[in-house]
């Protein structure tokens, strides 16, 4: 999942795709487990707090009101529709 953001600093979108298959914009996964133990620890809440905040502030501005916000566009890329396509054979 890759987020894209605006040349005026706002998120514009998220892509939804494989791991392998790179696309535009920031990862929005990463690993934080390996061998079912955490890699690192989990950030203090304070700093979750500033993260969480700072997002908000990058959203649009049509995504920050209470009432009939304008939908966030999220584009599923051609290599997820084609794994799905393939996952669906399979199974039938």
């Amino acid at each position: 999942m890759f987020r894209q953001t605006g040349d005026d600093g706002r998120f514009r979108g998220d892509v939804l795709t494989v791991e392998s298959d790179a696309s535009p914009g920031e990862p929005l996964l990463r690993q934080v487990m390996k061998s079912g133990r955490r890699i690192e620890p989990s950030p203090p809440l304070t700093v979750v707090r500033e993260m969480a905040l700072a997002q908000v502030a990058q959203l649009p501005e049509s995504l920050r009101v209470l009432e009939r916000a304008t939908p966030y566009p999220v584009e599923v890329a051609p290599a997820l529709l084609a794994l799905a396509r393939e996952v669906d054979l399979l199974t039938r």
